[in-house]
């Protein structure tokens, strides 16, 4: 783990902290994928404040941030069904933290949870064109298992790649 960041379980407290390093990660890795007017959209469906903190609080939901002096980062994941599938939700981290392994410490944090669970398969998608992302999910064992199209918020089709692997 890098020195001096920890990961611990998210806290109502964090929500703001969430929005911040969601903003930043966001228009870094989207930018040139998605856009702005996506970006911005996504940010307010799925960042305003009740819905990150039904999604911390959700018994359900895993959430954990990376915090340094702040919280740099963050992953939340769940869900098991009767063939033991769970889902990785989202990993972020801020574009000042990337590349040192803050990233690598959220998903251990979720597949170590999902796992006590009961997940014993994860998946999780990511868009066709984030190189990067899918670069440090195949580096971390996860396995191409498919493909689609999807429609984004404000009419944007794009491509998306889904990823599984098995948890021991």
């Amino acid at each position: 783990m890098p020195s001096g960041v920890t990961v611990r379980a998210a806290a109502s407290e964090d929500v703001s902290a969430i929005k911040r390093v969601a903003r930043a990660a966001y228009e870094a890795a989207y930018m040139e994928i998605i856009g702005q007017r996506e970006i911005d959209a996504a940010m307010t469906a799925w960042y305003n404040d009740e819905r990150l903190h039904d999604a911390i609080v959700n018994q359900e939901t895993a959430y954990f941030v990376a915090e340094a002096d702040e919280v740099v980062g963050y992953a939340s994941g769940g869900g098991t069904d009767e063939l033991g599938e769970g889902e990785l939700y989202n990993i972020y981290v801020h574009p000042e933290w990337w590349g040192e392994g803050v990233g690598t410490q959220l998903l251990s944090a979720i597949e170590n949870e999902l796992t006590a669970r009961g997940v014993s398969r994860l998946q999780l998608q990511v868009f066709t064109e984030n190189d990067g992302a899918r670069r440090f999910y195949e580096a971390r064992g996860f396995t191409r298992v498919g493909e689609k199209e999807t429609d984004l918020f404000t009419g944007t089709t794009t491509g998306i790649v889904v990823y599984a692997k098995a948890l021991s």
